[in-house]
């Protein structure tokens, strides 16, 4: 893992993702996410090649539950189907799956 000394390492709260509306399973990988940084801003990441090298860099992102405080890291992951996405790491319980996150608000 690669981190620019000058940019500090983030830890983000994801609390909303992007998705297509597709009936196949492999057309519906997270396209966007929406998270809170530790100060409480708030960012919309509309490109998830952005994410994948915020991670590459050395910040982290992960779901939080809403009934138990309970967190679950994200991870790349490159689909058979040829997307390169992320997801929940599969250790993970359903509640704080990425899977499970609300979508974003429509702009």
């Amino acid at each position: 893992m690669v981190h620019d000394a000058s940019s500090p390492i983030t830890d983000y709260r994801i609390e909303c993702v992007d998705r297509p509306n597709s009936p196949s399973e492999h057309r519906r990988h997270v396209t966007g996410i929406g998270t809170v940084g530790p100060d409480g801003s708030k960012r919309h990441w509309d490109d998830i090649a952005a994410v994948r090298t915020a991670m590459a860099h050395g910040d982290t992102f992960h779901t939080k539950s809403h009934t138990s405080d309970k967190t679950a890291s994200v991870e790349s992951y490159d689909c058979e189907c040829g997307a390169e996405t992320i997801r929940s790491n599969p250790r993970h319980m359903a509640e704080n799956n990425l899977d499970n996150v609300i979508a974003c608000p429509v702009p």
